[in-house]
């Protein structure tokens, strides 16, 4: 009896263009200084897995003070802004200074009014700070005093690039497409210098593409951070004004060292400020390519770096982020489980193109999750002030 014969068939190969490479390895060292945020959150492996729409609840962190608006003449009623009443409860204290205390008796949240025992020493513009939050015995879970988190949503959107590239010195050439680029190497610059614009400028859109395809588009740092924003005055920039900002900016920030992003004019106007200044001691690094000017402020480390996107209108803006709080946010194929990361495709004559050269593809999901609160905007740093 013959013995039983298992038969299989197979490829000898799989063609390349059905072989995604992760190429993120090579992209990651191009150009370091021309794409900074990107190139710093790919060094700190801050790239994580996620959905194309991704939701999460965020519990508004307690500022900690509120400011008095209008002092009333009854002696025991104060406004507060509608942003600064909802951190407010019965049950509260609110301390202005060592000797000046009151406790919350009631709270109109739609008016701001709130209610103390007495209100002596709660002038107008004064900060008094707040004790901890009131909480009854036996009160339904979550209780009546819980705030309840605010829901962000945010869109993992898909960058594309193609690129055709002839063994020929020089050919007649087609472009076909809004991004198509004559070389590799131009493709993948661009890919990267693209994702790394979007980290900065992008909105929170979801639209339809050209093709009638959806288009997802993630929010970028300037889009996402809304409430810890600073200005300085007169639009003029000195070491002073970035201190003062600092010391109330920086409250929620974890890491001891932190990053400064600036535009080439915020550059050159921080070291005229050290020059005339004379009270910060800068140490000037280049790390991964990058140019890093190091100084110590409000209790941690700076690194001021120079963003090559922020020119225009966006040069007068500043940007301090924690590196705690960033991270970029790619997708997974649900059969295959590649991250869709810097993957790249492509065919030569060698295995199926029927052309003289190379074509490819380059494509990323990408998306950025930031904790707001403890990432700050500094914008008007137009010009150079005095120092007071």
């Amino acid at each position: 009896m013959p013995a039983p014969v298992n038969s299989q068939a197979y490829l000898t190969t799989t063609p390349a263009g059905m072989r995604p490479l992760d190429i993120s390895n090579e992209i990651f060292k191009y150009r370091p200084e021309e794409t900074t945020i990107l190139t710093l959150l790919m060094a700190l492996n801050r790239v994580t897995v996620d959905d194309r729409e991704f939701r999460i609840n965020i519990q508004d962190q307690d500022p900690g003070y509120v400011t008095v608006v209008t002092q009333a003449n009854d002696g025991v009623n104060i406004t507060v802004s509608a942003d600064d009443v909802k951190y407010i409860r019965p049950g509260l204290t609110l301390r202005v200074d060592w000797q000046t205390v009151a406790l919350v008796t009631a709270v109109n949240y739609a008016t701001g009014q709130v209610t103390l025992d007495n209100n002596t020493g709660f002038t107008v513009g004064s900060i008094p700070n707040l004790g901890s939050a009131a909480v009854e015995e036996l009160a339904q879970r979550p209780s009546v005093v819980s705030r309840v988190p605010a829901q962000v949503t945010n869109f993992a959107e898909n960058a594309w690039d193609t690129y055709g590239q002839s063994r020929w010195v020089e050919t007649v050439k087609f472009y076909g497409g809004a991004r198509g680029y004559h070389n590799r190497e131009q493709a993948m610059y661009e890919h990267k210098r693209g994702i790394d614009r979007g980290l900065w400028f992008n909105a929170k859109a979801q639209t339809t593409g050209p093709q009638g395809n959806t288009l997802y588009k993630t929010g970028g740092v300037m889009n996402m951070i809304t409430t810890n924003v600073s200005g300085f005055g007169s639009n003029q920039f000195t070491i002073n004004k970035l201190r003062t900002a600092m010391t109330q900016g920086t409250r929620f920030m974890r890491s001891s060292t932190v990053w400064l992003f600036v535009s080439r004019l915020g550059s050159e106007l921080f070291d005229r400020a050290v020059f005339n200044k004379g009270n910060i001691t800068p140490v000037y690094e280049n790390i991964l390519n990058i140019n890093i000017t190091s100084f110590r402020m409000c209790g941690k480390t700076w690194k001021l770096m120079i963003v090559d996107h922020l020119s225009n209108n966006c040069s007068d803006v500043m940007a301090a982020i924690d590196p705690a709080a960033l991270e970029i946010v790619t997708t997974r194929d649900q059969q295959t489980k590649t991250r869709q990361w810097m993957l790249e495709r492509k065919l030569t004559p060698e295995n199926g193109l029927t052309t003289d050269g190379t074509i490819g593809d380059i494509y990323t999901d990408f998306g950025l999750r930031i904790q707001e609160k403890s990432c700050m905007l500094l914008h008007g740093a137009s010009s150079l002030g005095t120092e007071a």
